[in-house]
């Protein structure tokens, strides 16, 4: 990440907008599509919109080669209005990228932690957690083809009965959801996963 993104984060808002200056982020890179924040994880970084789900696993934010990658959402032709998205990222030896995301394993770390914030060009967006679980990469978690109804609530409902811990969220039916995906070990290049779902809360 160039020094630029690491600060734009930190950035006060100049309108009540987003405090992220993404013009200058996608000056850099222009899939820049979004910045996380996970305060408890002391994690802020940006995240890009990925053509497919290969290109960043080993290329960091400015397009240099990295092992560490860079956070992306996996590749979809909807975009911000898809229901369903998910972010993937690295587990990391030195901690960095998705790595902190198994400390939602935790189930006192995971009540006190119980949002993040995502910024958008548009918004500033605040993600309820509801379920943080193992996974593997073949499960239907990873479809992000998902419209409206029935059939989505009980997916949704299916990942909370997931959670192995109780974070005390109610889903409202038809949310929008976020899910966070990492390898479950470090450098892991087998089929475990670690995941947090969240929904949009506001």
């Amino acid at each position: 990440v160039t020094a630029t993104a690491q600060t734009a984060g930190t950035a006060q808002p100049a309108d009540g907008g987003s405090p992220v200056d993404f013009a200058t982020l996608q000056a850099v890179n222009p899939d820049a599509a979004a910045w996380l924040e996970m305060p408890g994880l002391d994690l802020s970084l940006p995240i890009v919109q990925a053509q497919d789900n290969q290109t960043y696993l080993h290329r960091g934010f400015d397009g240099s080669d990295s092992p560490a990658g860079c956070l992306f959402f996996a590749a979809s032709t909807d975009g911000d209005a898809a229901l369903y998205r998910v972010i993937y990222g690295h587990n990391l030896h030195d901690g960095s990228m998705f790595s902190g995301l198994l400390r939602y394993a935790d189930a006192d770390f995971c009540r006190e932690n119980p949002t993040f914030t995502l910024y958008t060009p548009e918004e500033t967006q605040t993600w309820r957690i509801f379920s943080a679980h193992t996974a593997t990469d073949a499960t239907d978690l990873y479809r992000t083809d998902r419209t409206p109804g029935d059939d989505y609530d009980a997916f949704v409902q299916g990942l909370q009965a997931l959670s192995a811990c109780d974070t005390g969220a109610t889903v409202p039916r038809g949310a929008q959801v976020l899910t966070l995906s990492t390898c479950q070990s470090a450098y892991g290049s087998g089929m475990e996963r670690y995941v947090v779902h969240a929904y949009k809360e506001s």
